[in-house]
């Protein structure tokens, strides 16, 4: 077997795209998607050469280099190699390259490398159309690829308010209806951090059709996939407006069936997304008549959880809001929580916002999740 500092040897060999050059690159991103060669061929130059590859070479030469990088980006070590190389400023460049195939690659590096990464001039360099683009005429991997990226970039204001101006949202939602089982996890993600960033771009889901989908979604995927969609409910139900329709579309008796169905992290994000049902009058009925009051105290263990404190909340605004109090109680006392009983029992309009009060439930869960790490 070729060492790794041969075929980056190879990559440096001739002009750009040669065919020695093609191979080696192509090798280099099979041995990338193992960490340890990844942070090996990072650590031996091996970046520089791929992106001169990449920028440079050929169409074979560019997307078999897109592909190596696109690897080494999924690897922290190298990744942070790349990303000083200006990694995500090659990536952007290919997006409007002519072969459809090569701007798939740059996609699925730019996928990978904008992780965590909180830049608002992203879109001036020009990232946000082609990757919209892909998202209507890419193929299924593609506009999987295009949908991650998205994702990540959503997770900065700027960026999520950019993609909203470029129409990225109804495509987003023709791929959560349409997509592949991954390409609708990514399109649910992506119209998540939209809403989370863009409270305009929340209702724009919201009258596009994303609901109905989403709430679908919630009982197909894996536990992973439902926790992602249970945010996207979250984030959604930031107005009445939205509420309601996550409610009537069918959603408190999916996000019922978290509860009592659901990973630990499944259910704490259910009871966090009825929590945020509960702050509305017409809402919180809704929850009381699906039957929300007895898997909610079930989650009131003697265990301080996030999942615990949702609950409570929940709990808290459905005794003020949706006339449970009598409901509440009683069942609160026949499952041996009396303390929590006789706190909704003298004070049912309290529901202990304290300095968090104005936040959503997703950003109160974080702030306190935050609280504990500190």
């Amino acid at each position: 077997m070729v060492g790794i500092a041969e075929l980056i040897a190879k990559l440096t060999d001739g002009k750009p795209g040669a065919s020695v050059g093609v191979d080696a690159a192509a090798e280099l991103g099979d041995l990338a998607r193992n960490s340890q060669n990844s942070a090996q061929i990072a650590k031996m130059g091996g970046i520089r050469p791929l992106l001169t590859l990449l920028t440079k070479g050929t169409p074979d030469g560019k997307q078999a280099a897109a592909i190596a990088l696109s690897n080494l980006a999924a690897n922290p070590d190298s990744a942070a190699e790349l990303a000083k190389a200006d990694g995500i400023g090659a990536f952007i460049s290919l997006l409007r390259d002519p072969t459809l195939s090569i701007r798939e690659a740059a996609a699925g590096g730019l996928r990978n490398l904008v992780v965590g990464v909180d830049d608002p001039t992203i879109p001036k360099a020009g990232s946000i159309k082609p990757l919209v683009a892909l998202l209507n005429e890419g193929t299924e991997r593609g506009k999987e690829q295009a949908a991650a990226a998205l994702a990540h970039l959503a997770l900065n204001k700027v960026i999520a308010e950019a993609i909203h101006a470029c129409e990225g949202i109804p495509p987003l939602i023709r791929l959560l209806i349409d997509g592949t089982a991954g390409a609708r996890v990514e399109a649910a993600v992506a119209l998540s951090n939209l809403a989370l960033k863009d409270p305009k771009a929340a209702t724009t889901i919201h009258k596009a059709g994303a609901i109905e989908p989403l709430i679908s979604l919630l009982g197909d995927g894996t536990p992973d996939d439902n926790e992602q969609v249970a945010v996207a409910l979250l984030n959604l139900g930031n107005n009445d407006e939205n509420r309601l329709a996550v409610a009537k579309a069918g959603g408190i008796p999916a996000l019922i069936t978290l509860l009592t169905e659901g990973t630990p992290g499944g259910k704490e994000l259910g009871a966090a997304a009825l929590w945020n049902l509960a702050v509305m009058a017409d809402t919180a009925r809704m929850v009381v008549e699906a039957g929300g009051i007895a898997p909610l105290v079930s989650l009131l263990g003697d265990e301080e959880t996030r999942a615990r404190s949702n609950a409570e909340q929940a709990l808290r605004y459905l005794a003020q809001y949706a006339d449970a109090k009598t409901v509440n109680i009683t069942e609160l006392r026949v499952a041996g929580h009396a303390a929590f009983a006789l706190e909704l029992e003298k004070s049912p309009t309290e529901t202990k916002d304290g300095p968090d009060e104005g936040l959503s439930p997703l950003e109160r869960m974080m702030s306190k999740a935050k609280e504990v790490a500190s």
